[in-house]
């Protein structure tokens, strides 16, 4: 028989709490986004040794039964294989980036033959901090604000867009390494971090996710990454400002992600660097 595709895993072990920055153990709760068959795991990790047992349930036909599994651990990663009490083996890799993870099983024996994948999610807590640090936190810092040579993303309105896409010198994340809920997550708990900061602290740290890569730390305008030139926004009229946040050009992106409140803010803060007198609104 063929199981499904798709599969449930869920690793019964204690659930280690955590905070963003810090790293989340192997252990924990696990199930796959928007899923509800496959295995269910426990195991323990002691220090690169994983030892416990798998069940698939009578969904799974022939392929049911509890599993008793030993294996390894790396940093992200477990492999798992064992037998069920007539020899029928079932091998399990879950690998873990943060709070997110990818799962394959496979199990075979005379006449037993399944296999599948699955996206999986931390259960039972809010981690995407963890994600954030796992995925990100060491090009862009702890509080987003970036690093040297890395730009800031506390306040970025396409967080989610440029993981997908890149950038020159930036790791992708697929959806088969990261799903989108988890890269959605991210997006919003950056936004919970950029909603805290007071109003003149959001306005820079807004310019500085959202433009500073091709305007430069100052408006005065400089050349990004992929070679395209920004120009000085210091001395523009705010209409003109909004117009382009709203609209895009040829070599800009549009922001229809920022509120008003947002593009004001941004406005306030690029005007406010202008050598002279800037044009009214």
């Amino acid at each position: 028989m063929r199981v499904a595709s798709v599969a449930v895993l869920v690793l019964a072990a204690q659930a280690v709490a955590g905070t963003a920055g810090s790293a989340p153990s192997l252990e924990g709760a696990w199930a796959p986004s928007g899923h509800t068959f496959g295995p269910t795991c426990e195991w323990q990790v002691v220090r690169r040794s994983a030892r416990g047992t798998c069940a698939l349930d009578a969904t799974a036909g022939s392929a049911a039964g509890l599993y008793d599994v030993t294996g390894g651990a790396g940093r992200r990663t477990v492999h798992l294989s064992g037998a069920r009490p007539d020899g029928v083996r079932l091998h399990v890799t879950a690998r873990v980036m943060g709070d997110v993870g990818r799962l394959r099983f496979r199990v075979h024996g005379p006449h037993v033959h399944a296999r599948g994948t699955a996206t999986l999610a931390r259960v039972g807590a809010a981690n995407a901090g963890w994600t954030y640090d796992s995925m990100c936190g060491s090009c862009h810092g702890a509080d987003a604000r970036g690093t040297p040579g890395r730009p800031a993303i506390r306040c970025s309105a396409r967080a989610v867009d440029t993981a997908r896409t890149g950038l020159p010198g930036m790791q992708v994340f697929p959806p088969a390494e990261v799903p989108t809920d988890a890269l959605s997550d991210v997006q919003a708990w950056l936004q919970t971090l950029c909603a805290s900061d007071p109003p003149g602290v959001a306005a820079a740290d807004l310019y500085a996710s959202d433009c500073a890569r091709c305007h430069g730390a100052d408006a005065a305008g400089t050349s990004n990454v992929s070679g395209i030139q920004g120009p000085d926004l210091r001395c523009r009229s705010y209409q003109i400002i909004a117009a382009e946040i709203s609209d895009g050009d040829a070599y800009m992106p549009s922001f229809p992600e920022l509120t008003n409140a947002e593009v004001s803010a941004i406005g306030a803060f690029v005007r406010g660097r202008c050598p002279t007198t800037p044009p009214p609104y």
